[in-house]
């Protein structure tokens, strides 16, 4: 009798184990055999790598009319010189203590004929406002080749409801940019308009265009 109580007494303790241990082989709350909700992964816009020829095409076809052109440069080297109607963006924060976006093409210079002239340059490829790069393909350029670690870049992919469409990287520096595509630069000093230039056969050396491209003295 006594065995049969020990036994009876031994088993009930290997029941109450294998209960215990149920609900963490059944799929409890916070086991793991139960399944977990996928975490949801933030949308972002496609990113690509644009090289200097890219971007010439875009002035080939008018295409820059699509495009917004950010410049994460210092506002000096921007207002030195820059590509034809691109913004000065960098990351700020404002009185109300948010981090945005901030645009300093639109600084006044010292001569006020040029500002006015310049403004109107600025009209064709729109204002800063806020998110107004939703919706729109953007290029980025910098000093060396833009990483989407850029502060820009992070903060245009930080809010899914005002994504770009899709954002394009410039493979290499401004300089070395500048020095394939001398015609697309403008500054504050001389603010030049873009032009519709035509294909680009052999970089540098061969062109296909049309009588208007014959006609434009300045794009030639």
């Amino acid at each position: 009798a006594g065995l049969r109580r020990a036994g009876a007494k031994a088993m009930g303790k290997w029941d109450s184990d294998d209960e215990d241990d149920g609900p963490k082989k059944g799929g409890g709350a916070g086991s793991k055999g139960q399944a977990q909700p996928e975490k949801r992964v933030a949308r972002t816009a496609p990113v690509t790598i644009a090289t200097p020829a890219h971007v010439f095409a875009l002035f080939q076809e008018e295409e820059w009319k699509r495009f917004m052109i950010i410049d994460v440069r210092p506002h000096r080297d921007y207002a030195a010189q820059h590509i034809c109607c691109a913004f000065c963006v960098s990351v700020v924060k404002n009185p109300r203590g948010r981090i945005v976006l901030e645009d300093s093409s639109g600084k006044a210079s010292s001569d006020p004929s040029t500002d006015e002239k310049r403004f109107k340059i600025n009209k064709k490829r729109g204002l800063w406002s806020d998110d107004c790069w939703m919706g729109r393909p953007v290029l980025v350029y910098g000093e060396g080749a833009v990483k989407e670690d850029h502060p820009v870049v992070k903060f245009l992919q930080s809010s899914e409801f005002t994504l770009p469409k899709k954002l394009m990287l410039l493979s290499s520096g401004y300089a070395a940019f500048q020095n394939l595509y001398p015609g697309l630069g403008s500054s504050f000093e001389k603010p030049r308009p873009p032009h519709r230039y035509p294909a680009e056969i052999l970089p540098g050396h061969l062109y296909l265009g049309d009588w208007k491209h014959a006609e434009d003295q300045y794009a030639l």
